[in-house]
This record gives C-alpha cells, sequence and structure tokens, in this order.
C-alpha cells in the first residue's frame, strides 16, 4: 500500500505512472517547463503594457488638446496678420491716390 502523502506524487500510486501524463504534469515538472516560462513572460509583459497604455491615455489626450489650442490661437495671428495688411496696404494705396492727386 502506498501512503497517501506518496499518492499524489507523479509516477507513484495503484496504477504507476498514472499521474505522469502529458496533462497531469507534476509540480517540478512544470517549474521547468520553459515553454510556461515564456507564456507567463509574455502574459506579464502584455498586461504591463496594457496598463501603460491605460495611464497614457489621458496624458496624450491632454497633449493633443494643447495642440489644437496652439494650432487654433496660430490661425487666429494669421487671420489677424492678413486683416492687419489689408489694413495697411488699404491705407497705403489710399495716401499714394491722395499723392498723386495733389
Amino acid at each position: 500500500m502506498v501512503p497517501p502523502k506518496l499518492a499524489l506524487v507523479a509516477g507513484v500510486g495503484p496504477a504507476l505512472g498514472a499521474f505522469s501524463s502529458k496533462g497531469n504534469e507534476s509540480m517540478a515538472d512544470q517549474s521547468f517547463d520553459a515553454g510556461r516560462f515564456a507564456r507567463e513572460q509574455q502574459s506579464r509583459v502584455a498586461s504591463s503594457a496594457a496598463i501603460g497604455f491605460n495611464a497614457l491615455k489621458p496624458m496624450l489626450h491632454f497633449q493633443v488638446s494643447l495642440l489644437r489650442l496652439w494650432a487654433n490661437n496660430i490661425e487666429a495671428l494669421a487671420q489677424n496678420y492678413e486683416k492687419g495688411v489689408d489694413t495697411v496696404s488699404s491705407s497705403v494705396e489710399e495716401q499714394v491716390r491722395q499723392q498723386r492727386a495733389a
């Protein structure tokens, strides 16, 4: 008879090798599984990236809103410049006409 503690160890029990199939590996076998390490690492990296992107999203939205505000201000400045240039050019043209008329 196998003691109860040893019955859970792979390869020991009433049907020898019953626990050593591919689906039921022991903890010792799983701890050295390189594929599992790679999957866990990939999962950790993916979750860390997701957390980072979720934290970064509000900052990017803020920066985009600042960029849009800056672009709107530049556009308003350009329109004001055009109005100023039009005003100055029309006044200069009027002065030139007055000088020619005199």
